[in-house]
């Protein structure tokens, strides 16, 4: 991290996978390897250099939110990034270096700057941007990190418009495969073409849910063997999410997210 030509200020195209992991273990050299990472590099209309990691989530611990150490010009500035990466973000890890970010981080200085918005506009949709692109290159790797990345694009979906704008589209759903039992992540649009015409008509924009908590595995069966899908709800922000697609609609698409128990 001192090293007077630190790792993210080197071109991207010139690093390997082992020179961002290796950076990751100097900076957390106790945690498993991370799922993802994004190196941001611009230079106009701001300046902003920068390695931000998706790390695995440990549920059963406490979230340390000063995970991402901000610099100027190499020279440590905070830990404390609150004001300028969005709060669903700031469960990453990694550094940012910018002189466009002032030096003073509080945060009445930070909210009357006009570059820290267009810093944190910038890290939304470059955020968003590398994971729809790892989605539809890589949907394999995208679907085995779901898990922990999920519940980084939930929050933001719930909490910020322009990423839910953004990635809506690209979050996953989980269902089981009919034929195998086996658990299928599909996207909105992908839950719609798991279903005949007629099925689509009669559920009429509807997605099938179950609370894992509280399940009705003969009503789920029989679904199945109507071949209809039902999607399961296992994580705390479902509930969130869910209600906040029903209520914020994109463009002409209604979603309606219907219990089988009611």
């Amino acid at each position: 991290i001192n090293d007077t030509d630190p790792l993210w200020a080197k071109d991207p195209s010139k690093l390997k996978d082992e020179d961002y992991k290796e950076f990751y273990r100097k900076l957390s050299p106790f945690d498993p390897e991370p799922l993802f990472w994004i190196h941001l590099n611009i230079d106009h209309p701001f300046e902003l250099q920068g390695i931000l990691y998706f790390p695995k989530i440990n549920r059963n611990k406490p979230i340390n939110e000063n995970n991402i150490r901000l610099y100027s010009k190499q020279v440590f500035v905070s830990d404390s990034v609150k004001n300028i990466v969005p709060e669903f973000l700031s469960l990453l890890k990694g550094v940012l270096d910018s002189t466009n970010i002032p030096l003073n981080v509080s945060r009445s200085a930070l909210q009357g700057d006009p570059n820290v918005k267009k810093i944190a506009n910038y890290i939304i949709k470059k955020v968003a941007d590398n994971l729809k692109i790892l989605a539809k290159k890589d949907r394999a790797r995208y679907e085995s990190i779901w898990e922990d990345i999920g519940l980084f694009v939930k929050y933001g979906i719930v909490s910020d418009t322009k990423f839910d704008e953004l990635m809506r589209e690209s979050a996953l759903l989980k269902t089981r495969d009919l034929k195998t039992g086996e658990t299928k992540l599909v996207t909105f649009s992908e839950y719609d073409d798991l279903h005949s015409a007629e099925q689509k008509e009669k559920l009429g924009g509807k997605i099938l849910y179950f609370d894992k908590e509280n399940r009705d595995s003969s009503l789920i069966n029989q679904l199945a063997e109507n071949k209809y899908y039902v999607i399961e709800l296992d994580d705390y922000i479902d509930p969130h999410c869910s209600q906040h697609i029903e209520y914020q609609k994109q463009g002409e698409i209604e979603r309606k997210f219907t219990s089988i128990d009611n």
